[in-house]
């Protein structure tokens, strides 16, 4: 069997189902176990419920079939990020979710939802909290694991401070052009609208933004050098690439040219590899 070996840039895949699902089992035990076990029955929150259960389980039903990979991936990114070193930087990546200036608003959203007095409210105080540890702490987690979160806590900070920004409108303004340049100084670090010339020193920061180029010159090239192959050595031949982001480029973008299924012992990728008969 020959094997031809690309290089590493990469694509990174959440489980944004099973993040949610996790968040969805926090809440509802800080509901249970809390005063706000008395909200259970509000048709609301069984809706919502009901729906998050259906939206997850057809991703459990595959997970099954599979041999729960979630928990092998998990494993995976445990040896690769867990620890003590992740937690400096899964705090920092925190801070950095919605912004740095918007730390302020989500912040202040947490503040808003526990001093309301609402048990359901502080609930969602006591999941962020819980997923918080959990994931610095035992899962060496990717730091936008706990971005859905963010939308309710930026939310609930506007309510929360709708007052203080309504009474003096200089702070508005700061607050607005302070987030307009903070998102500018993010936005070459995390959206690849920088050259490929100058995105080099991004790299060290985000990752992202430089393991997508050159992807078409990669699928071009070994595309070259699977034709050149004999016809006998392609008939035995995988293409193993370092990551799934490499195998996604050539399974996506090599779609049609002939070339066969990509595969990757990267993390998880080799489920989706070819089976032999």
């Amino acid at each position: 069997m020959t094997a031809l070996h690309t290089t590493p840039p990469a694509t990174r895949a959440a489980a944004h189902l099973i993040t949610a699902a996790i968040f969805g089992v926090v809440l509802l035990a800080a509901v249970l176990i809390g005063p706000a076990r008395r909200t259970v029955a509000d048709r609301r929150l069984l809706a919502g419920a009901a729906t998050a259960v259906l939206l997850v389980l057809p991703d459990l039903w595959w997970q099954a079939r599979h041999g729960w990979a979630m928990f092998e991936m998990t494993r995976a990114l445990n040896g690769k990020n867990g620890g003590p070193g992740n937690i400096p930087t899964w705090i920092v990546g925190q801070l950095g979710m919605s912004g740095l200036v918007m730390t302020v608003l989500w912040v202040a959203g947490l503040r808003f939802l526990w001093r309301s007095g609402r048990p359901l409210w502080r609930c969602l105080v006591t999941a962020y909290a819980v997923l918080f540890v959990l994931f610095a702490v035992t899962t060496g987690a990717q730091v936008y694991y706990l971005g859905g979160l963010y939308v309710c806590l930026l939310a609930a900070g506007a309510v929360g401070l709708d007052g203080w920004l309504r009474s003096r409108p200089d702070r508005l303004r700061g607050l607005t052009a302070a987030t307009a340049v903070s998102t500018a100084m993010l936005t070459v670090i995390v959206l690849p609208i920088l050259p490929p010339s100058s995105a080099a020193w991004t790299y060290g920061i985000n990752t992202n933004s430089g393991e997508s180029l050159g992807w078409p010159q990669l699928v071009d090239t070994v595309g070259q050098v699977w034709t050149g192959l004999p016809a006998e050595q392609r008939a035995n031949a995988v293409i193993f690439t370092a990551d799934y982001g490499e195998a996604g480029a050539i399974n996506e973008l090599g779609r049609g040219t002939g070339l066969p299924t990509a595969v990757s012992a990267h993390n998880t990728d080799w489920w989706w590899g070819p089976r032999q008969p």
